[in-house]
């Protein structure tokens, strides 16, 4: 279903810049991740499919002259796995 455009709204909340978006108030660029129910279920579209932002680079600090915990380890693993260089 394809709706015209209309409005003008800025934001910079993931949240409310996705509800401007289903509401026909404009586009969002925001992670396709965030937005996956809403683009399977066709409630948004792509707008410039072959286009995407600069990748920012994200950066994991910890003490590393201590062995990591437990704990420590598996929030490490489990941040690589979803942002880490193969994602």
């Amino acid at each position: 279903m394809r709706r015209a455009v209309a409005g003008r709204f800025t934001a910079n909340h993931g949240g409310a810049l996705r509800i401007a978006a289903l509401h026909g108030t404009g586009i969002a660029m925001q992670p396709e991740m965030l937005l996956t129910d809403d683009l399977a279920t066709g409630r948004l579209e792509p707008v410039l499919p072959g286009w995407s932002y600069k990748p920012t680079p994200m950066y994991l600090i910890y003490a590393q002259d201590r062995r990591p915990t437990a704990k420590l380890r598996s929030a490490i693993d489990f941040i690589l796995a979803g942002f880490g260089p193969d994602r």
